[in-house]
């Protein structure tokens, strides 16, 4: 009776007292447990102590009572098996019996239409489906008993265990008693296995002339069968057919139509861009269907490698358009100069987001998903996901995961163990001859194939509206090795005795159903778990012209779509547009890392002389606001940011975030107001403070330009650009989240961490007179010190130990911590200040001489330029020349700065670009470097006529490091504009 689920079961209780093993709390979570109690009486039963009896109900599943019968009565053990291929498997000895009633099964239900399919491939299957279910308990069974077996060595051992006990009927009867699920779980595949065979074999028999006509093959007969993915719907999955003429078919048992829609629409794309097109032979039945083999082909020459980017292109455009998921770089074959995808199955991935209110920041983040970075062929910047797109991914890459794997087979010292996964081989990219060309070394061929494909479908897009009917399609709900794993893990010995622990370890995503979607939650976890029992992947599917979605429960859901998925990509069809197609070619070259753009004569920009600083600054922030994800009610605003090979939406903070944006727009306002400007300034402000008023506990990097105290440096910088004391009003109340965040800050440095933190509590004072701030600056540099000790062994003056390896420059090194210290010292006059200052920056100039020699660093985050402001800053205090060798090299640095702006260097940014150190030495000299200045107007005016916006750090809109910042340096640097703060010394 322990192998009945517990839906399956009718308990009896006195009262409703609980006692929750700790374990469950543990493994699935306590919240998951309590809810779990509540919405289902029978899980409660089952941990309530007074239990008095519980009255059992039989399995729904007709075919596992039958098949149950059949082996108790044990008419099956006449058959005969001969597999001699298959004795040297692991514990094949506990297999033999379960051969043989499959066998028997299929033959009493199905007549002999197998017979000669079960050892082209059917045991096989049968094997590896049983070994998924039993080798846990039996590697268990073996480490029990192994000081009973006996044998010289480990593999003697294991042979005796196999010889004496797996062959011995008492055993095996014992072993399903203490084990009941085992015992049902092993016949229930072999129902899944056997009437699935007989479904597959039953419909080629009926289709196999059809086939032959449709896929071109002329030998239809079957010399093997093999298992391809995962299994669906009662263990449906992708079957190779291999034909005696070598040839093979694949069939699968789902609809085809997306398939083959797609591949037409492709079509007339692959025509429109004057390539010729691919037939992809697919005989489609509605339920089912069958495919031709797509084979790995090398290309011929380096035109059809280039010709093959452009079709990727194609496919780029038509993936996005159609929302389709799941492109990994296992369902790429690069057949010549054909990318063909082979298993298309996922369209309209977003429907059900897209009818949700959303806020600007889920917005941008859905906005992401819903572009071309959604289907899974561009790589996006994250290296656990990259790995497996259809372009970057490749076989042999450790995916940061990992694996159950069993370590030292057929002894008896076999046990599980996790080991790093690596990716499977794959055949996604063309090569000629043994040369592989890697998607990085086209991008302009793939760009060309987007542009043209959007473009066409746009302008005629009454030719694609009407041929996405009548279809039918998968809808993802959550990953597949989240499934793979739970149900790996349901299979352990631990839950094998009860069938109550295994659909409670089954259950673990209950309460993340009921997290993200109340309305529907439990009707989605239900249909997951009755899969999972089974041992398959759950599968979700809609129909074109419903509103529906069909479970694996044989229930649907009504109404769960707002609207059909016909009219979902009629919609997304419609919708697009020019400024869409920037956007989403901006996403496509920061995805693929490259410029589409090659300057080969720059001397075009550097004798251009006719521009205006103001519309320069205008036409950026037309480009931002161009480029802005908004909300419905244009109330509310963000950006999608893609740096160092990541893309994600803008943060609230300084660096990349709300606060460098409204800082930009603030400047440019204050010196051509214009109506939209002001619109967009005022709903950052907004979003600004909303974040300033939450009054939720800050989890955020307390640092000046990633973190909290970056948002008050925006407010007091707004109240020096507008002189409006509100500013100062905002500042005040954001503190209370920097300080909150100044004790469990890490980072420590500039950017992310206390020595920002200590600096804008410094301005706050220098604003306020309020020596509140002053304590406070100095509570955040005890942090400072506590961590510099932990992690770096700090300081050899002060605590007689030697500094460790600190990172250089303003942004994360010495530098950056000595000003945060000099500026200290410079209000409270405490001298231990000054000290860690010099000694700190004595350090990063001695590493920035040492790393120069290597590399020659001269930017403000990492170089010379951000170490000599330091330098600057404590110079003013050193009066008695005991530490003037710190200073001997101050004027080099100086001179290495305005002689090595370079106008070819692509980078104009604050951080580390061109604008950066023109700043930086303005603030040194009090002078603009003339000839720098100028050439750097030319290049931005030349970019920005001819719209080359991804030449400028990508298109990336951000502060320090994109276009907001460039902007706001040309305000700054101009003469003709009212002065602002020089936000790289976090002056006022």
């Amino acid at each position: 009776m322990r192998e009945r689920y517990l839906f399956e079961r009718k308990y009896i209780r006195k009262d409703n007292e609980l006692k929750i093993p700790s374990k469950w709390e543990k493994l699935i979570g306590e919240d998951t447990v309590k809810i779990l109690c509540k919405e289902y009486k029978e899980i409660s039963s089952f941990f309530s102590e007074n239990t008095q009896y519980y009255e059992q109900e039989a399995p729904s599943n007709v075919e596992y009572m039958e098949i149950l019968e059949m082996y108790l009565a044990g008419s099956y053990k006449s058959e005969i098996i001969i597999e001699n291929t298959m004795k040297d498997k692991l514990f094949f000895t506990f297999y033999i019996p379960f051969f043989k009633l499959a066998r028997y099964y299929s033959r009493r239900k199905y007549g002999d239409i197998l017979e000669k399919y079960f050892s082209k491939g059917i045991y096989e299957e049968l094997y590896s489906a049983l070994a998924c279910v039993a080798t846990r308990v039996l590697v268990n069974e073996i480490q029990f008993l192994e000081n009973k077996l006996v044998g010289k060595n480990a593999n003697e051992k294991y042979s005796a265990y196999v010889e004496m006990y797996l062959s011995n009927d008492e055993y095996i009867e014992e072993l399903f008693q203490f084990y009941p699920l085992l015992l049902r779980c092993i016949l229930e595949k072999i129902c899944s296995v056997v009437e699935f065979y007989h479904q597959l074999i039953s419909r080629w028999e009926k289709n196999v002339i059809e086939i032959k006509k449709c896929i071109n093959i002329d030998n239809t007969e079957i010399t093997k069968i093999k298992k391809v993915g995962d299994n669906h719907r009662n263990g449906k999955h992708t079957v190779k057919i291999f034909l005696k003429n070598g040839n093979a078919v694949f069939y699968k048992p789902r609809n085809l139509r997306i398939s083959k829609i797609y591949y037409e629409c492709l079509n007339i794309l692959y025509e429109y861009v004057g390539l010729s097109c691919f037939k992809y032979r697919i005989a489609d039945f509605g339920e089912y269907g069958w495919e031709e083999e797509i084979k790995y082909q090398k290309c011929k020459n380096k035109d059809e490698v280039k010709n093959y980017y452009v079709r990727m292109g194609c496919h780029i455009a038509l993936s996005y358009i159609l929302d389709i998921q799941d492109f990994h770089y296992e369902n790429l074959i690069s057949h010549g100069e054909y990318p063909v995808f082979i298993d298309i199955e996922v369209l309209c991935g977003h429907i059900k987001k897209n009818y949700i209110p959303l806020t600007a920041n889920e917005k941008a983040k859905l906005f992401v998903e819903n572009s071309v970075l959604g289907s899974g062929i561009l790589p996006r910047g994250n290296k656990e996901m990259d790995i497996f797109c259809a372009l970057s991914g490749k076989g042999g890459i450790k995916t940061g995961r990992k694996r159950l794997i069993l370590i030292n087979s057929k002894t008896s010292d076999m046990k599980f163990v996790y080991k790093d996964a690596k990716t499977k081989k794959g055949y996604n990219s063309p090569q000629i001859n043994h040369k592989e060309y890697r998607y990085n070394g086209f991008v302009d061929e793939i760009c060309l194939g987007f542009r043209k494909s959007y473009e066409y479908i746009w302008k005629n897009n009454k030719i694609f509206e009407g041929r996405f009917q009548n279809f039918s399609s998968r809808m993802l709900y959550n990953h597949t090795q989240n499934y793979s794993k739970l149900i790996q893990l349901s299979y352990h010995p631990m839950f094998m005795t009860d069938g109550g622990e295994r659909q409670l370890i089954l259950s673990k995503n209950f309460f993340f159903h009921i997290r993200i979607n109340p309305k529907n939650g439990k009707d989605l976890f239900e249909s997951e778990l009755y899969a999972m029992l089974k041992g398959d992947i759950p599968y979700f599917s809609f129909l074109s012209n419903k509103k529906e979605l069909y479970m694996d429960n044989h229930q649907m859901i009504k109404e769960y779509f707002t609207i059909t998925p016909e009219q979902y990509i009629r919609m997304r069809i419609k919708s697009l547009s020019s400024q869409d197609l920037y956007i989403q070619q901006y996403l496509l070259n920061n995805a693929i890392k490259g410029s589409t753009v090659h300057l080969e004569n720059r001397m075009d920009y550097m004798h251009d002389t006719n521009f205006s600083v103001i519309k320069i600054c205008k036409q950026i922030a037309d480009y931002l606001m161009k480029i802005g994800i908004k909300n419905s009610l244009k109330t509310d605003i963000n950006w999608i940011i893609s740096l160092t090979g990541t893309i994600h939406i803008s943060d609230m903070f300084l660096y990349e975030g709300i606060a460098g944006m409204i800082v930009f727009f603030a400047a440019l306002n204050q010196v051509a107001p214009t109506r939209a400007y002001l619109e967009v300034q005022n709903i950052l402000l907004n979003k600004l403070l909303e974040y300033t008023m939450n009054n939720s506990s800050s989890k955020a990097y307390s640092g000046a330009f990633c973190g909290e105290a970056s948002i008050i440096y925006t407010y007091l910088v707004l109240y020096k650009i507008s002189n409006e004391e509100k500013y100062i009003k905002y500042a005040k109340i954001h503190e209370n989240k920097l300080f909150a965040s100044l004790e469990i800050d890490r980072m420590g440095d500039l950017l992310y961490g206390n020595a920002g933190a200590v600096i804008i509590y410094l301005n706050m004072y220098e604003l306020t007179m309020d020596k509140k701030y002053i304590l406070r600056a100095e509570i955040a540099a005890n942090y400072i010190l506590k961590n510099l000790k932990e992690k770096y062994s700090i300081f050899n003056n002060i605590e007689g130990n030697k500094i460790s390896r600190l990172d250089r420059g303003i942004a994360h090194g010495g530098s950056g911590y000595s000003i945060c210290f000099t500026r200290l010292f410079g209000k409270t006059k405490k001298r231990k200040y000054l000290n860690i200052a010099l000694e700190l920056l004595k350090y990063d100039i001695k590493r920035n001489k040492k790393e120069n020699q290597r590399s020659r660093k001269i930017y403000w985050c990492h170089g010379a330029a951000g170490i000599v402001l330091a330098q600057q800053e404590i110079l003013k205090y050193i009066e008695d020349g005991s530490y003037q060798h710190i200073f001997e090299d101050y004027q080099t640095k100086i001179s290495m700065i305005e002689n090595n702006f370079n106008i070819e260097l692509d980078s104009l940014c604050l951080c580390h670009g061109i604008l950066g150190n023109i700043m930086i030495i303005e603030q040194l000299t009090g002078k603009i470097p003339c000839v720098p200045w100028t050439s750097t107007l030319s290049k931005l005016n030349y970019f920005i006529k001819k719209n080359l916006w991804t030449n400028l750090e990508n298109g990336n809109p951000g502060f320090m490091m994109g276009l907001a910042g460039i902007g706001y340096a040309v305000l700054y640097l101009d003469e003709n504009t009212k002065k602002f703060p020089n936000i790289l010394k976090l002056e006022l």
